[in-house]
């Protein structure tokens, strides 16, 4: 498939995910089953069924797109079942909880648990009951993975449990002491806690996962657009912007905004935009890394997700001393991050593992920016 083709089976998906009434449906055989692999790359095809399910579709398609459905709502519903047993056994230890994306999105943002694929579940806590919190969860089954001293993952963004059930199904577990990656402190986590994750702080959590994952993904993407939908375009700009300017990732949050308008005609205020956005230089810089387009951002796939994708998230960053730290974050992760990531022994020392994550990044993400200035 040429690369022009990609990108306009990219652009159809967005459109029948977004504008489902707007968008012509694929004219042939062909175009249906490229049309299916791609929204199950993106991990939206339960919410394709459900935008498509009141449309003519050829019968193979219908039957393909609700077994889906089917199979990720009943995955979703159990998810659901362990979340709330998760979450009594927290309560009961009286240790705040609350929950991140997932399933709540699902169900407020699409109305239906079924419309997002869920692999884990996500849990905030604060840092001082994590110890607290780890007994409960090894009382319910759950490890942590890698199984280092607990006191190791003090300063970390989240710790990754598991759990296996009898029926062999794998419960995974992200337990976050912070929101915000790639920095100690978060003024996004405090705000949370403090204010509850208001539609505002929705919206911009929403924002910073498109950051996070590199625009790549076609779910980030149209979560947001659901978020604002949900809202009814109802925030408090204000606000918004007052939380915004804590993150340190301005331009990534003006370019998800654009795209926000772009894709749904959300009415975002243009002064909002123009007070997140950077200089001409900075915008055409994350223009060229990220991509002039959703669709050519999507495109781009697993080069944006592999060691080419840092130089967009630096690209997000503020510009001056965030940016900077930003870089030294992504080049040299927490201790800890490296060993989640790269699932180490106890027993394995850190250094080789650094050096071995750098000696394969660094030149990697080099030859893609060459490659891509040609």
């Amino acid at each position: 498939m040429t690369d022009l083709a990609k990108l306009r089976d990219i652009e159809r998906l967005l459109s029948l995910c977004l504008k489902p009434e707007e968008a012509p449906l694929p004219a042939d055989e062909a175009e249906w089953e490229r049309l299916v692999a791609l929204a199950f790359e993106h991990s939206v095809l339960s919410l394709l069924w459900l935008r498509l399910r009141e449309r003519e579709l050829p019968p193979p398609v219908r039957a393909r797109l609700w077994s889906f459905y089917s199979w990720n709502l009943a995955q979703n519903r159990e998810l659901r079942a362990e979340q709330e047993r998760i979450m009594a056994a927290l309560g009961t230890a009286q240790i705040p909880v609350r929950t991140l994306k997932g399933l709540d999105l699902s169900e407020t943002a699409y109305g239906d648990i079924g419309a997002r694929e869920c692999l884990d579940l996500d849990l905030l806590i604060p840092p001082q009951n994590l110890e607290r919190a780890d007994g409960v969860l090894a009382q319910l089954g759950y490890r942590r993975t890698p199984e280092l001293p607990l006191e190791k993952f003090a300063r970390s963004q989240e710790l990754r449990y598991e759990r296996s059930t009898e029926g062999g199904r794998l419960f995974t577990l992200d337990l976050h002491l912070r929101i915000l990656p790639y920095r100690p402190d978060d003024p996004f986590t405090v705000r949370v806690w403090a204010e509850g994750m208001t539609r505002e702080c929705l919206l911009l959590y929403m924002c910073m996962k498109q950051v996070v994952h590199r625009f790549v993904g076609a779910k980030h993407l149209c979560d947001l657009c659901a978020v604002y939908a949900w809202a009814g375009g109802q925030f408090d700009w204000a606000r918004f912007l007052e939380a915004a300017r804590e993150l340190g990732f301005a331009p990534g949050i003006a370019l998800s905004l654009e795209w926000l308008r772009e894709c749904s005609g959300a009415a975002v205020p243009e002064e909002v935009i123009q007070t997140l956005r950077p200089g001409r230089l900075n915008r055409a810089l994350l223009r060229r890394v990220v991509g002039e387009t959703p669709a050519a951002a999507l495109a781009q796939g697993e080069k944006l997700v592999g060691p080419y994708g840092a130089f967009a998230v630096a690209a997000c960053a503020t510009p001056g001393r965030a940016r900077w730290r930003q870089m030294w974050q992504l080049l040299f992760p927490s201790p800890v991050y490296v060993r989640q990531y790269y699932r180490a022994e106890p027993h394995q020392a850190t250094l080789p593992i650094y050096l071995a994550r750098l000696a394969h990044k660094v030149p990697l993400a080099l030859w893609q920016l060459v490659r891509r200035g040609r």
